[in-house]
């Protein structure tokens, strides 16, 4: 996290998860949709989840839970849950 994320992290409990994880999925969803040359320029720290969620990049955030599974897709296209094939995994 930068210096203005780690100001806003929560004391603990569940919030301090949910706000990590929050960061951490929408950090790496969009340091992997970068091209391999980008990604070498880049640190998660230098990667600002407010401007993701504020759309202020070229990139749009779309997050959701799937159970309690948080994900973070990262795409150049605006784009929906509703538009995501949804694939079924048994597990034995």
């Amino acid at each position: 996290m930068n210096t203005e994320e780690l100001s806003h992290l929560p004391d603990s409990g569940d919030t301090l998860y949910q706000y990590f994880y929050r960061l951490w999925c929408a950090k790496e969803a969009l340091y992997k949709a970068l091209p391999a040359p980008d990604q070498k320029k880049v640190t998660l720290a230098s990667l600002f989840y407010a401007d993701l969620e504020a759309n202020r990049t070229a990139w749009r955030l779309l997050e959701t839970e799937i159970e309690n599974y948080r994900v973070a897709i990262v795409t150049q296209e605006p784009l929906s849950i509703s538009e995501l094939p949804l694939i079924e995994i048994n597990v034995p």
